[in-house]
């Protein structure tokens, strides 16, 4: 298999408290409890280097909790589990709405830009299948173009349908806080920095005895082509 395009440049997860912390530090996360999903996994992993970039090691002045499954994470939180716990959106300004929790940062932000998610096809597709591809990025690039420059209540609205038991104003809320962190790749292009990055935080999770070259693993000629395309 080998990466064809990016589709998020950094873990979009976020931190949650039980009250709100506008004056939030990393630093007071010193002798809590957070629930971090499962272990190896990329949420915990980009949490653990978040922490460790602040001076907080799982064990030592922080605790981690790996044991609880991850979509069930949310409900031991509110069940009274930790005193923080990482969740995506729209759960995360669902829980806001309902006064449950609160966002106190962007674990993206500090843990910085890494490929997040991708989308990947094996060597023997590419061949026979270059239009599609290029025709699959173009699709995102319009869907990105279509975020930035559409009012964000519009696009809500579109995105109803992906999320039928969620509130509008939750996922509006979710446009804008991805949009604050700058989650999305524009271009689709991934670089060799984020990428080794993203080894960097997986070796500071234990979870990746040896690198890999860039080059084995990214081919950027389609997203490449499907920009130039469509900006012309």
């Amino acid at each position: 298999p080998v990466i064809f395009a990016q589709l998020t440049k950094r873990d979009g997860s976020f931190l949650m408290g039980r009250v709100k912390e506008p004056d939030f530090k990393w630093t007071s996360l010193e002798n809590k409890e957070i629930i971090a999903g499962r272990k190896g996994g990329s949420p915990a992993m980009s949490l653990e280097f978040a922490l460790n970039k602040n001076g907080l090691y799982n064990g030592n002045n922080v605790t981690l909790n790996f044991d609880i499954q991850f979509n069930l994470t949310t409900a031991a939180f509110e069940a009274g589990t930790g005193d923080y716990v990482t969740v995506f959106e729209p759960t995360a300004s669902e829980l806001e709405r309902e006064g449950k929790g609160y966002i106190v940062a962007s674990v993206g932000e500090q843990s910085g830009e890494v490929p997040f998610t991708c989308f990947m096809a094996k060597k023997s597709y590419f061949d026979k299948n270059e239009k599609t591809l290029v025709k699959f990025n173009k699709a995102l690039l319009k869907a990105f173009k279509l975020i930035e420059e559409a009012d964000v209540n519009e696009v809500a609205a579109i995105l109803e349908k992906s999320f039928p038991s969620t509130e509008t104003k939750s996922i509006v809320s979710s446009l804008e806080s991805y949009k604050r962190i700058d989650a999305w790749k524009q271009d689709l292009i991934m670089t060799e920095s984020s990428f080794l990055h993203l080894e960097e935080v997986m070796t500071n999770a234990g979870e990746l005895d040896d690198t890999v070259e860039y080059k084995t693993l990214v081919k950027n000629d389609y997203a490449e082509k499907a920009y130039k395309e469509f900006f012309g």
